[in-house]
């Protein structure tokens, strides 16, 4: 079974991770590198995911499929998502959301932080590594255009 694109994702932002945080010059920045390490962590986990619609249960194949499903909830994609992490992935719901809330801060409003956020970040980010148990192994290869000779 081939590995999720997501996981595909994860395994980028992690190794992008392990040299921000490597440094510890940048807590800011090896937050919201965990954070999307851990998104995309948990979208891989998640998905395929069984959801229910009206009366028929189906599958539903990705976190942008189910947004699609769920476009008259007006949560955003991202509390959409800390839902399902709730619901789907107790264990790592806090640390996920911490994630999430500290990313937000650092991007918009505040990029100084203590060295000990980055360390928590990079902290809570192996722990959802842990917790989704992906199976990754080196990044996806480099998409190359397909060029048209006719």
């Amino acid at each position: 079974m081939p590995i999720p694109r997501e996981f595909d994702f994860a395994n980028y932002d992690v190794e992008v991770a392990k040299l921000v945080h490597g440094e510890n010059k940048y807590p800011a920045w090896t937050i919201i590198v965990s954070f999307y390490a851990s998104l995309h962590l948990v979208r891989g986990k998640l998905f395929p995911l069984k959801d229910v619609q009206g009366s028929a249960s189906i599958l539903v194949a990705s976190f942008d499929h189910y947004c699609n499903l769920h476009q008259a909830d007006s949560k955003s994609k991202h509390q959409k998502l800390i839902m399902l992490v709730a619901i789907h992935l107790p264990n790592i719901s806090s640390k996920y959301k911490w994630l999430f809330d500290n990313s937000v801060t650092a991007r918009y409003n505040n990029y100084n932080f203590d060295p000990s956020y980055g360390d928590t970040a990079y902290k809570y980010m192996e722990a959802i590594r842990t917790e989704c148990n992906p199976v990754i192994g080196s990044p996806a290869p480099v998409a190359t255009p397909s060029i048209s000779t006719a």
